[in-house]
């Protein structure tokens, strides 16, 4: 017995032998590098694999921009279908308005009545199975918000909504609110933002009212009249009126551009069954978890509606808006022409289905466990939705971690049976492969943010990509994959010296696998359900090539193309949802870098962002890079990318705004004719001027329109005046953003614009002894802000504004100076004053008669009606060019020492 056993190993010892040497006979010399694929076969290879790319992202374009035919109703419309001409016909005639800030005519009277007429004609035909209820709400109230990173404080007096309740006319407790704003900013026709949702509420709510279909509960539809007052009416509404304690959840619309899709950005707070119920009911679902947790971590120097519901109303909901041409967003050019066909049709579809469903649900009443608990949820481009449970979710993303670390040790066990590289060799070649990842990734950044994107800023080339976007992926994308393939070049010498390719590949491949693993788990141990997104990387490579050749024993010298579509396509399905979520990111960022303000490289943060997202989808291509020849490849790659870099620097591909009529992405700035007043502490005037205040909002600042208005480039750049925050009529509290120091200024005559602000110390006495309380009252147009400033060795400690302790706002530490906000703002002018007291300790316990205690700055704005412009604005801005968009309107500043 124990012969044969000996026999049989020597029998299968020369079989191991053969194998070892073999495999051996098989292995490659760096000089015999490019074996695998040849010069010209290499590039074919990569041909496809860009062709894949680009097919990808051409086709998440094309998909993102297709909408459903437009229904047009004849004399007898269907019960319970949405008219996108019908929805139109609001649009237009809303816009014809003009501008609609409020307080201005076109937005109290024209508006509001518009909209009333068009309810009351709705409740003329009311189905018989339907309650309709028309409520128009005069509202005021306080409160404090927290937005781009600063504290404000809020007061508003007689705003209005208009408000309709459609419900069963047997009466319902609960009800589903639906919300969208008809007011806009200044200088804005707001058609995008957001009458477009205001013409689709409108419309669902005359199909709703005129069909059969019974309701469970109510439906409550507000068309608020000051959002961008600050969120104010919306605040109104949710604590004040007497229908709120109703509402069980909610819908929020609005806008960050004009047209396009409608996306969910934020849904909850928990509540997954909402979640559920808009993925079920929509006709045509938009929505990812990684578009909530952008929002939810501050990303997007924006905020909706949706939180003052949220916030306040206590109450869950879902934050839906348009996305696409950001472009023309809070402009003039934000007109129903720039609203593509099918886009009105395709949300109000979607949203009819919504409201719908969610009127008819059980949950609304009482969601039971499904109040708890938050979900992942995604769609494929609008063709495939998939929701689960976030607990689920995390259980999932350890299975198939665990399940890639449990394979990958395996498959280590098994090389270093069946090869040379034994598993402590192939341990460290695998941290070799984590060096050469890690080292391309931080190569990659630097190259495209230092090496291209910052030169490019400073030789006067900012913002190239912000109109001719194509520009980004010679200039961006085309660096950084030189780099990718460069650093592959340089490293495959120094890391992986005298290895066969075909197994430096597979070990590249692992590698990769093994950190978007520990990603997945990173990211699940965060909480975030964008881990998703990584969950995908790992799952479907490790199904299509892994688990395949696994089970067929594939190799790739034997079996070159089936393993490359193998590789190719396990990638496929992650590279559309990848592809799909950076495309949603590119349209709402890039339009948003023209108003993130003077101290932000956009440049530098768009780069990184580029550079990020090309580095998170090719990670798998790098093991490729060892198995083909990538001399051509490189040399093309860095052809196209100075091909770019010439045409971008020496023609006029390289400007960054245009003003084109149909497709216009302009440079915005805020130019204010504006007077400045201040007064010591006995009252007196002793310093006045006014001038033209020009405010740009982005990086490239004046520089470009000094070459059209040289009056500019001798203008004054020191406008810091006395009194509180720079002694500028800032409207909201952003020096931060809008540095005082890159604006311009030129003195000219005073204006007189009525009415004008009018403030009084009424009254002033200790309420303790440490404690001295000033009461004002304050008169003047419908758009005013106070900024308060107690002295250095005095604290504000309340005030009748809010209850409990004010916050301040950011200023800059040379300013030496602690101030507070306040916006106030009115729609229908209040009969009285608006009357306020601050509370102003000391640490002395005294208050001598005529001790200094605070600095106050009342500013007044004239946004809209006669004194909204004046002559010398219109002359500034006669010529201006096509490519530049004045945000105008007169303003004034008074400083006082009490």
């Amino acid at each position: 017995m124990a012969a044969s056993v000996q026999a049989l190993r020597r029998r299968r010892q020369p079989q191991e032998n053969s194998d070892k040497s073999n495999y051996a006979s098989r292995h490659l010399t760096v000089e015999n590098w490019n074996s695998t694929f040849g010069y010209y076969e290499s590039f074919f290879v990569w041909f496809l694999i860009f062709g894949l790319y680009i097919g990808v992202f051409l086709f998440v374009c094309l998909r993102f921009h297709q909408f459903p035919e437009p229904r047009i109703a004849d004399d007898k419309p269907l019960e319970g279908v949405f008219y996108e001409n019908l929805a139109r016909r609001h649009l237009e005639t809303v816009t014809s308005f003009g501008q609609r800030p409020a307080g201005s005519e076109a937005n109290e009277l024209h508006t509001k009545n518009y909209i009333l007429k068009e309810l009351l004609a709705f409740k003329d035909h009311l189905h018989e199975s339907k309650e309709m209820l028309i409520d128009v709400q005069n509202t005021s109230g306080s409160f404090h918000l927290f937005f781009i990173n600063t504290d404000f404080y809020s007061v508003y007096k007689n705003l209005k909504n208009v408000v309709v309740r459609l419900g069963p006319v047997s009466g319902a407790t609960h009800s589903v609110l639906m919300n969208c704003h008809y007011d806009t900013m200044v200088d804005a026709i707001g058609a995008g933002d957001d009458m477009s949702s205001c013409a689709v509420m409108l419309e669902i709510a005359r199909s709703l009212s005129q069909s059969s279909k019974p309701l469970m509960h109510n439906i409550i539809f507000l068309f608020n009249g000051a959002e961008e007052n600050l969120l104010q009416a919306s605040h109104g509404f949710i604590t004040k009126h007497h229908w709120a304690k109703s509402i069980k959840a909610f819908i929020n619309l609005d806008s960050a551009g004009a047209g396009g899709w409608e996306i969910v950005f934020q849904t909850g707070p928990q509540h997954p069954w909402l979640v559920k119920v808009y993925l079920e009911a929509a006709v045509y679902p938009s929505a990812s978890v990684i578009n909530q947790e952008v929002f939810e971590l501050g990303l997007v120097p924006a905020d909706t509606d949706y939180r003052i519901f949220r916030d306040y109303g206590k109450i869950p909901g879902l934050d839906i808006a348009y996305i696409s041409n950001g472009y023309v967003y809070h402009t003039m050019n934000d007109v129903p022409q720039a609203i593509p066909p099918g886009c009105l049709q395709r949300a109000g579809e979607n949203l009819l289905s919504i409201v719908q469903a969610l009127a008819t649900d059980p949950k609304l009443d009482d969601p039971g466990d499904d109040r708890h608990g938050n979900m992942v949820f995604y769609d494929l481009v609008g063709l495939v939705v998939v929701h689960y449970p976030k607990r689920i979710g995390s259980i999932l993303n350890c299975i198939i971690s665990c399940c890639t670390f449990i394979l990958l040790w395996r498959k280590a066990t098994a090389a270093s049976m069946k090869t040379s590289v034994g598993g402590f060799t192939h341990l460290k070649n695998m941290l070799a492969g984590f060096m050469a990842t890690t080292a391309t990734w931080i190569v990659c950044v630097l190259v495209v943010v230092v090496g291209v994107a910052l030169p490019l800023s400073l030789c006067g080339r900012s913002m190239f990509w912000y109109t001719n976007t194509s520009t980004m992926w010679f200039l961006f994308v085309m660096p950084g994959f030189f780099s990718i393939v460069s650093m592959q070049l340089f490293l495959k010498p120094r890391l992986f010296k005298g290895l066969d390719p075909i197994y430096v590949e597979r070990l590249m491949f692992d590698t990769v696998l093994c950190e978007l693993a520990v990603a997945n788990l990173i990211l699940t141990y965060l909480g975030l359900g964008m881990a998703y997104l990584v969950m995908l990387w790992v799952l479907f490579p490790l199904l299509l090539r892994e688990c395949v050749t696994q089970v067929t024993s594939l190799h790739w010298r034997d079996n070159k193309k089936t393993m490359l579509m193998l590789h190719l396509g396990g990638m496929l399905l992650p590279l559309l949802s990848s592809m799909y979520i950076i495309y949603m990111f590119l349209i709402i960022i890039i339009p948003t870098m023209s108003r993130v303000g003077t101290t932000i490289n956009p440049d530098l943060a768009l780069a990184t962002l580029v550079t990020l997202f090309l580095l998170s989808t090719c990670q798998y291509l790098f093991g490729l890079m060892y198995v083909c020849d990538m001399r051509l490849i490189l040399r093309t790659v860095g052809t196209l990318f100075v091909l770019g870099l010439l045409v971008v620097v020496f023609t006029s591909v390289g400007f960054p705004f245009s003003g084109d009529r149909d497709s216009p992405s302009p440079q915005r700035f805020s130019h204010v004719h504006m007077n400045r007043k201040n007064y010591n502490l006995k009252g007196e005037l002793v310093h006045s001027d006014s001038g033209l205040w020009y405010l740009p909002q982005d990086f490239r600042r004046d520089e470009l329109i000094q070459e059209h208005f040289p009056v500019y480039k001798t203008a004054s750049a020191d406008l810091r005046g006395k009194g509180p925050y720079f002694g500028l009529p800032y409207f909201i509290p952003i020096l931060h953003l809008l540095n005082p120091k890159d604006s311009k200024y030129i003195p000219t005559p005073a204006i007189d614009p009525q009415p004008k602000v009018v403030s009084a110390l009424v009254s002033k006495h200790s309420v303790s002894p440490d404690i001295l309380r000033l009461n004002f009252e304050v008169t003047g147009p419908d758009h005013m802000t106070v900024y308060i400033c107690p002295q250095s060795d005095l604290t504000l400690v309340g005030w009748s504004i809010l209850p409990g302790t004010p916050l301040p706002v950011y200023t800059f530490p040379e300013m030496n100076e602690t101030s507070y906000f306040v916006y106030y703002g009115h729609g229908e002018t209040p009969h009285e004053p608006w009357k306020f007291f601050i509370d102003i300790q000391t640490t002395t316990g005294r208050w001598p008669e005529d001790q200094h205690v605070v600095d106050m700055a009342f500013s007044g704005y004239y946004l809209h009606g006669r004194h909204k412009t004046t002559p010398e604005l219109t002359e500034h801005q006669r010529n201006i060019p096509p490519w530049l968009i004045p945000i105008s309107f007169t303003a004034t500043y008074a400083s006082y020492q009490f």
